[in-house]
């Protein structure tokens, strides 16, 4: 997929899992292209600090601390406490300029020129944030750049774990990734680039100091979570009924091609890749990309493939809203032929009802619990999700709720809901 400042600038401004910020995209294109500029450029302008890592100079030990001898007190199994040697890892300095400044992004450059035994130590790193055995900053985002085999000497194979850690982004190179294929926009941005800046600062430049920079990103994050926690419930529950309907199912869940055909740049399905295709996702929304731009990231992480079958998934659907259906204001006749269809709309009820700001809430549960006593006895088993979410967040107290748990009791006790 193609580089989008746009979208960039929007991953660096979604949560990420582990509660970190930020969804990690590796860059793919030739030499010279502007890679790591245009990062820097975006990051810069969000308020982030960029590190750069230039992964051929780096050693293994980069990442995962210099190994050192420490005395630990331990008590042993009779009770005896004593002192015994330990190794623990001393953190990179790298590593504590990015506890000093928290909102920084590590960008890791030529990645695909570092060796294979470093790169090991890179893996929880991008995912979890751990240098070693410290967690860095919770506000700590990365990036990464990589050239394809063929446009650089020395390149080394990506592991598939590593391949499955990043969203993949291409700048100056086709989908086989057998040409370079800059056009005349390259060229117009480059001129623009020429006549703005050319790469010198303003006379009289001054650095944004970091309170000044940290303020700005947290207002960009404050902004983000004010509408995050519905926002990405939306989706999962989205995904969710994709996934159990006949459209999806495990192909779509989980589609690792051979490890001899796994090429750079091109993302494959897997339930990790999912959660940031379906962050990615619930962020388009908030930052307001375009539905072209949000399925160009999500297939970043999963492939375009897949987001396009998932894409037409939900316009096949053609569902009301759930506060409509819900409040009486439209109505749903369900069609046993099209199952899919009212899975999904009991779903994206559960997860509206559940939702802290949903209005009119006794209303809404006494259709959702009404409506799904209908299906009860021809096609129950396609309610059990919904109804699973409900009973979770404890929206069973509606008297219409009782006569539906007692038809749903036999099923959703072979389900494990309840006992």
């Amino acid at each position: 997929m193609t580089m989008d400042a746009a979208i960039v600038r929007a991953s660096l401004l979604t949560p990420g899992p582990f509660g970190r910020w930020g969804l990690p995209i590796l860059n793919w294109g030739p030499p010279s292209v502007a890679k790591t500029a245009s990062t820097h450029a975006i990051a810069e302008d969000v308020g982030l600090r960029v590190e750069t890592l230039l992964g051929s100079t780096r050693q293994v030990e980069d990442f995962l601390g210099n190994p050192y001898l420490m005395d630990v007190g331990i008590v042993d199994g009779t009770g005896t406490r004593r002192t015994v040697k330990a190794t623990g890892h001393a953190m990179p300095d790298w590593a504590i300029r990015a506890f000093n400044d928290p909102f920084t992004v590590i960008h890791l450059d030529e990645l695909s020129l570092t060796s294979t035994e470093t790169q090991k130590g890179i893996l929880r790193l991008v995912h979890e944030g751990f240098v070693g055995e410290v967690e860095l900053p919770k506000t700590i985002r990365f990036m990464a750049s990589a050239n394809p085999a063929g446009m650089a000497n020395g390149t080394f194979d990506m592991s598939p774990p590593l391949v499955s850690r990043w969203g993949h982004a291409m700048t100056g190179v086709d989908e086989m990734l057998q040409k370079v294929t800059l056009g005349q926009g390259f060229v117009e941005d480059w001129a623009k680039w020429a006549l703005m800046s050319g790469g010198e600062r303003p006379v009289g430049y001054v650095p944004e100091p970091q309170d000044s920079r940290a303020a700005r990103v947290e207002e960009a994050q404050n902004f983000v979570m004010e509408s995050w926690s519905q926002t990405y419930r939306e989706v999962r529950a989205d995904v969710a009924s994709f996934m159990m309907s006949t459209a999806g199912g495990i192909s779509a869940l989980h589609d690792m091609p051979p490890c001899d055909t796994i090429r750079p740049g091109v993302a494959w399905a897997n339930p990790r890749m999912w959660e940031y295709a379906m962050r990615a996702m619930a962020a388009g929304k908030i930052h307001h990309l375009t539905e072209m731009q949000t399925h160009q990231w999500a297939g970043m992480f999963v492939g375009v493939g897949i987001i396009a079958k998932f894409a037409f998934f939900q316009k096949d659907l053609n569902l009301p809203t759930p506060s409509d259906f819900l409040s009486g204001n439209v109505q749903y006749t369900h069609d046993p032929y099209k199952l899919d269809r009212t899975m999904s709309l009991l779903n994206a009820c559960a997860v509206h009802i559940c939702a802290p700001q949903c209005t009119n809430s006794s209303v809404k549960e006494g259709t959702f619990w009404s409506f799904v006593t209908t299906l009860a006895t021809s096609c129950g088993d396609i309610c059990i999700p919904a109804i699973h979410l409900m009973i979770g967040a404890r929206k069973v107290h509606n008297k219409m709720a009782s006569t539906a748990l007692v038809a749903f009791h036999p099923m959703l006790k072979a389900a494990g809901v309840v006992k």
